[in-house]
């Protein structure tokens, strides 16, 4: 893995991993990220997620989605509840995606 910005120059992929390793350092450096640490190497959880992820909430991108990619990672808890309570059009394409996934899994149990 390269983690200087002159050998990822020409590397977009490299480029990502030095962004990542800035912030991780920053993070640990400057004490705001929240246990389990050290956070290098996956999605930290951080001090202001839920502050974050409100403020994201009144964003009028997110009010007029009709779908949001959340990890289930721990910072993106807060915009998990939020896009499932706050959202109507959201909820309902939720609701529409479990029904379709017991449809497939109906599915998958009667041809085996």
């Amino acid at each position: 893995m390269r983690e200087t910005t002159a050998e990822a120059e020409d590397d977009p992929i490299a480029w990502k991993w030095v962004i990542r390793k800035r912030v991780w350092d920053f993070m640990e450096a400057r004490n705001i990220a929240q246990n389990p640490r050290p956070v290098h190497h996956r999605i930290p959880n951080f001090v202001g997620a839920s502050a974050a992820a409100k403020r994201l909430s009144e964003l009028e991108v997110f009010l007029k989605a009709r779908c949001v990619k959340e990890n289930p990672d721990s910072p993106q808890k807060q915009v998990r509840f939020l896009s499932l309570s706050d959202v109507p059009s959201m909820r309902h394409a939720r609701l529409k995606g479990l029904q379709s996934m017991e449809g497939q899994l109906d599915w998958m149990k009667r041809s085996r």
